[in-house]
């Protein structure tokens, strides 16, 4: 797009055929949320592609995510990562098998309570963990950068509103999650 500002973006386009196919609905959900799909999926494109170079999987990145939050030492327990990262325990074991086969995890039985296993991230997990972290953090922050600072202050307040409105809340007990395409994930 050098040498030239672009005031329209794909939504418009498509807003417009909408607006003459159906004159009598209000266009305003499809600018707002209409906007906001279209983010996502190319976002998570991006994403897509970052987790490609890094050699690893959706659901991986959201187990070395968890892990790597897990502190002091990376270490948690299958259970405890089927709650942060909201799925079956099923699969909690099928993301860890992959990773321990990629040497980026290690499980082993726990000395205190022998009937508990613990997963901890091997330095070869923390360096990836880290690095696809900070490429994603660096990704996001060039789109991030070109609002200004109360435009990003107002998208933030709204973004909020409408997950409210839809009954994304949090509590005080609720788990740190892992939001496809949020937990850098």
């Amino acid at each position: 797009m050098r040498g030239r500002t672009v005031t329209r973006d794909r939504i418009d386009q498509f807003e417009q055929a909408w607006v003459e196919a159906y004159p009598d609905l209000d266009p305003v959900p499809l600018r707002i949320l209409g906007r906001v799909t279209r983010l996502a999926g190319i976002l998570e494109e991006q994403g897509q592609a970052l987790r490609s170079e890094f050699g690893v999987h959706l659901g991986e990145i959201q187990v070395l995510a968890a892990l790597r939050r897990s502190l002091p030492d990376f270490t948690t327990s299958p259970k405890e990562l089927a709650e942060l990262t909201l799925v079956t325990s099923a699969a909690v074991t099928n993301r860890l098998n992959s990773l321990e086969t990629k040497g980026l995890v290690s499980r082993r039985i726990d000395e205190l309570s022998r009937r508990r296993i613990l997963v901890t991230l091997t330095p070869a997990g923390v360096d990836l963990i880290e690095g696809y972290i900070r490429a994603f953090v660096e990704r996001q922050s060039r789109i991030t950068d070109e609002l200004s600072a109360s435009q990003r202050d107002e998208y933030i307040s709204a973004m909020r509103h409408l997950l409210i409105l839809v009954g994304d809340t949090a509590d005080e007990e609720s788990p740190a999650l892992n939001v496809p395409g949020m937990d850098p994930l």
